[in-house]
């Protein structure tokens, strides 16, 4: 027997413009092999292991063939691995190394013949997707192609190419004479065609689906007697018979994502339709698609293992998970099962019509969307809150426009994210991916404000009563952030409040606990109360305007028992009826810039210690406003200070100030924050 001889070149400079890199490693069974390689078997399976390569570089490896040769080349890992190849009658091949251009995206895999004396040249290379080096791994697999051996003969069988299980074909059987008691029948025995007298011509035949039939070793065998009566046996070459479709059974029904599904599986089918019993078969390598290049799931290898024609499609051993989710897509084929090595099928071919010279393509395949892999629930797992005023604790002198803002409300950062049945993470919940807007309710006893508008499509806006809306392009890896602001209901007086992360229910389909969490913040109900102007009031009049917090007798204890609360504590305002228990908020104090006056000719003095005095210059009225950055829309509540009539909340957010709308309030009651 001929044999191959693969040569490897580490060529440094045959090119100006070639960058060859350090040669690869080649294994075969397992163990390093130096150059030349030789084989004398008709099928041989080596490994090509890069080292270390740069972005754009490449590796060339030549090889001769002396006979006949399939070479099939796949890759076994690095997908941004690629390949091209030419194939020359130089053996040197030195002009076409390194010619830095390779097919759209490469080839992931190609069978390629070479005839007795041809030179292939493969070039390999990584393309540069922003690493500095790269590594891959090649499976190259070379194919003695026989020939024909029973031509030039009197009686036999003509050429049999690959074939699909279950389908009639034709077959040669040749004979330069008549003979008799003709049995053809396959190497396992069974039967194919039976005749007393026969002088040649075509046979029909038909592969039959049977449990004990090697499908990847078969051969009709021919047994008669001749003129003389002598009983005689010729046997055909040997060939393939394939699967005609491979079918994904059981269709999932709005599957989710991190669910272990173990009927998930293919069946292997002949060309009635029916389960080929006789196919056993392993698989592995990436055969879960995503069907967005741009969202694309982390998976791991896949499996396949057929046991009598049923495939079952594994990522463990337990079963199959999808490890995100999206719409995922099988592509699966079966590269192994045909006879491409003697050119007895149509390579890089899927197809079951033959050609005019009897040929089907040499492999099969599936390529099926197996569905929507969604998410399980969407979890509240985390609230921070955001505002530095609301903590009990020393307090700033002045305090900054952002501190006051927060003042009006507790702002709170919630955090949502989208859970697989695992618990684990759909990171492809995300904008431009697969997020979708997430709805919500606050049953807690807050108030909650969403600071967005909807029209904003950011963050979380309100879209209804009580119906909040954390918008899909707030979502990045399965992780959505927006913000909300909380208040006290103004229903009646409270104490000041400790919140905590666990007194925010979303109404989620989980949730969370989030005790470990252990930041918290105060919200507090006060007032803003401008003193009564009477009839004996001479102008211009300084009145004051009080900021006062609420502490009953049981937060007045905790306030002199623990000092948790005596920072807010200072004189009680209890001779003012409007004001009873509560206390003036001592560490108040904001700029004029922050509570400003209308209608005056003179500056207001800033809020110290909880006091802002206001200049009353006549008998007709005085205004100023209240910035409320916490409920958003106008911002202000006007306040009226005059005689005999009267001072009103403004627009609806007044109501949310504890007045209602429309209601006249006499000049000596109270605004509610």
């Amino acid at each position: 027997m001929r044999v191959i001889f693969l040569f490897i070149f580490c060529v440094m400079s045959l090119v100006a413009d070639c960058d060859i890199s350090k040669v690869i490693t080649i294994e075969h069974n397992g163990g390093d092999i130096n150059t030349p390689i030789v084989s004398q078997n008709t099928k041989n399976h080596y490994k090509i292991k890069s080292t270390k390569i740069e972005a754009n570089k490449q590796v060339a490896i030549s090889i001769t063939a002396q006979f006949d040769t399939l070479v099939s080349v796949s890759f076994a890992s690095a997908t941004m691995a690629k390949f091209s190849f030419q194939i020359s009658n130089s053996k040197q091949n030195s002009h076409l190394i390194c010619n830095n251009s390779y097919l759209i995206d490469g080839y992931e895999y190609q069978d390629i013949r070479l005839k007795s004396g041809q030179n292939l040249l493969i070039i390999f290379g990584v393309a540069d997707i922003g690493a500095d080096k790269y590594e891959f791994e090649s499976n190259i697999v070379f194919e003695r192609v026989l020939l024909n051996s029973n031509q030039n003969i009197d009686i036999g069988f003509g050429d049999i190419y690959t074939q699909i299980i279950g389908r009639e074909f034709d077959i040669e059987f040749y004979s330069n004479e008549m003979i008799s008691d003709l049995e053809i029948r396959l190497n396992n025995g069974y039967e194919i065609y039976r005749s007393s007298n026969f002088d040649g011509g075509k046979i029909k035949a038909i592969i039959p689906n049977l449990a004990n039939l090697n499908y990847k070793n078969l051969y009709f065998l021919a047994r008669f007697k001749d003129q003389k009566g002598a009983l005689r046996e010729v046997k055909s070459q040997n060939f393939n018979a394939r699967v005609a479709e491979f079918k994904l059974e059981k269709v999932l029904q709005n599957p989710k994502g991190g669910v272990k599904y173990k009927d998930f599986r293919l069946l292997a089918l002949d060309y009635s339709g029916a389960r080929i019993v006789g196919y056993n078969a392993s698989f592995s390598g990436d055969f879960i698609k995503h069907t967005l290049s741009s969202c694309l799931a982390n998976m791991a290898d896949e499996t396949i293992e057929f046991r009598g024609g049923v495939g079952e499609i594994r990522t463990d051993q337990d079963g199959f998970v999808y490890p995100d989710m999206g719409v995922a897509r099988l592509e699966f084929a079966d590269f192994d099962n045909s006879d491409k090595g003697r050119d007895a099928c149509l390579i890089n071919s899927f197809t079951n019509e033959p050609n005019k010279d009897g040929k089907i393509g040499c492999y099969t395949k599936i390529a099926q969307d197996i569905g929507y892999f969604d998410y399980d629930k969407i979890a509240h797992i985390k609230s921070d809150f955001h505002s530095k005023f609301g903590l009990f604790g020393v307090v700033e002198v002045n305090i900054t426009q952002a501190q006051y803002d927060d003042f009006m409300g507790v702002e709170a950062g919630l955090e949502f994210e989208a859970k697989l049945f695992d618990n684990s993470t759909a990171k492809l919940f995300s904008a431009n991916c697969y997020a979708n807007s997430v709805s919500f309710s606050n049953s807690s006893k807050l108030i909650m404000s969403a600071p967005n508008e909807p029209k904003d499509q950011n963050g979380i806006y309100q879209s209804g009563i009580n119906i909040y809306i954390i918008s899909k392009n707030s979502f990045k890896n399965g992780v959505g952030k927006g913000l909300v602001k909380l208040s006290l209901p103004r229903d009646r007086a409270q104490n000041p409040y400790k919140i905590t992360p666990n007194d925010i229910d979303t109404n989620l389909t989980i949730k969370s606990n989030l005790d470990q969490n252990k930041n918290y913040s105060y919200l507090y109900y006060a007032k803003a109360y401008g003193q009564k102007l009477t009839q004996a009031t001479s102008y211009p009049h300084m009145a004051n305007i009080y900021f006062a917090i609420y502490c009953d007798n049981e937060c007045q204890n905790i306030a002199r028992n623990s000092g948790e609360y005596s920072p807010i504590l200072d004189n009680n305002m209890s001779v003012i009826p409007e004001l009873k228990e509560h206390f003036i908020f001592k560490d108040f104090n904001a700029s004029s810039k922050i509570v400003e006056l209308k209608s005056s000719l003179n500056s207001p003095s800033d809020v110290i210690g909880g006091v802002m005095d206001v200049q009353v210059d006549n008998e007709q009225k005085i205004e100023f406003e209240i910035k409320n950055t916490h409920f958003y829309g106008s911002d202000f509540i006007l306040v009226r200070l005059f005689r005999d009539t009267s001072w009103v909340g403004v627009g609806d957010y007044g109501e949310v100030m504890g007045i209602q709308k429309g209601q006249k309030i006499r000049y000596n009651r109270a605004i509610e924050w």
